[in-house]
């Protein structure tokens, strides 16, 4: 019995190997956007992107320490398209989808949970599921991509809620890519258009961690500075704008020109979550001990802040980013 056994197995692999032989060689190509390289072996593609043979990249070993992504998402059932109309004829909506609101090249007025958004062309915004949301009365013309995520995936984008996003040349090629893939234009492939909108969504998580900066000199730089110094202790926003002989209301009519609909408490918050970020991936304190150091009364409070921002535990955070 055992003999057959190994003369099936060879009996395979030899017929396997024949039929491997006689398979048509066909070029390989490589697509990027909407560009197709046909421009010869994969070797001279690696080359002509700079690639460089060898380990020198590897520092720990070949099964660790390999890329991630803030965004381990996948949009399902996307839809994408574009509209020139005067919105005021659509009700307030809302709907379980995620939907993200591009002006072209007009300006757009959006309410979403009675908070007025006005939207210039170069700036964009993710309405999550279930918001209520209605149009301004004027004429847009206007780019909506709309998907579906798990409650789960969802939570990782809350970040980006209730925000302003800019729309940079990277993310138009993207938008560019996921309407042309939706349209089945220029032989842009549906999961084409997917890996488009992953790459966009990527792209503004991985923003969205870094602080904006103001100007350097000015009020809101020192404020600043002065979050970071004292990010320990619980400074609200009365101390800190009498340490700069401000009114209050003053500061915060201040960070809302600067930063749009990020208030000055969301701010400090931030500058706290972003250190607690740091610790956890740089230390091996406790999730105490960050929270202390970080301006939180309780490690339950800062779990909660946590969880809230980046859609995971501190601890589950840890076990994926710590430097080694």
């Amino acid at each position: 019995m055992k003999t057959r056994v190994i003369k099936n197995y060879i009996f395979l692999m030899k017929n396997s190997i024949i039929a491997h032989s006689r398979c048509k060689k066909t070029p390989m190509t490589l697509y990027y956007g909407m560009k197709k390289n046909t421009s010869g072996n994969l070797t001279d593609m690696l080359a002509a992107c700079g690639f460089e043979w060898g380990r020198s990249k590897l520092q720990n070993c070949y099964f660790s320490g390999g890329m991630d992504s803030t965004c381990p998402l996948l949009p399902r059932n996307v839809l994408a398209w574009a509209v020139a109309e005067n919105l005021v004829q659509h009700p307030p909506m809302v709907h379980q989808r995620l939907v993200l609101t591009v002006p072209a090249d007009t300006v757009c007025e959006l309410k979403l949970d009675g908070i007025l958004f006005r939207l210039h062309p170069g700036e964009m915004l993710l309405m999550h599921p279930y918001q209520v949301h209605a149009y301004g009365d004027r004429f847009c013309r206007l780019i909506w991509i709309s998907f579906l995520l798990s409650e789960s995936e969802v939570r990782l984008l809350l970040p980006l809620k209730n925000r302003k996003l800019p729309c940079e040349t990277e993310d138009r090629n993207d938008i560019r890519d996921i309407l042309a893939a939706f349209q089945r234009l220029n032989g842009v492939s549906p999961s084409a258009g997917i890996a488009a909108l992953v790459r966009l969504l990527d792209r503004r998580l991985h923003a969205e961690k870094e602080l904006p900066t103001p100007a350097a000199g000015s009020t809101l730089a020192r404020i600043c500075s002065y979050w970071h110094e004292h990010r320990e202790h619980p400074v609200t926003l009365k101390e800190t704008a009498a340490a700069f002989g401000l009114a209050e209301s003053t500061l915060r009519r201040m960070f809302h020109r600067q930063f749009g609909p990020m208030t000055p408490r969301e701010f400090l918050w931030r500058i706290r979550l972003c250190k607690a970020q740091e610790l956890l991936g740089d230390t091996e304190q406790t999730v105490a001990a960050v929270a202390r150091e970080c301006g939180f009364p309780n490690p339950f409070s800062f779990s909660r802040a946590f969880k809230r921002k980046f859609g995971v535990s501190p601890l589950v955070w840890r076990k994926k980013h710590i430097r080694r």
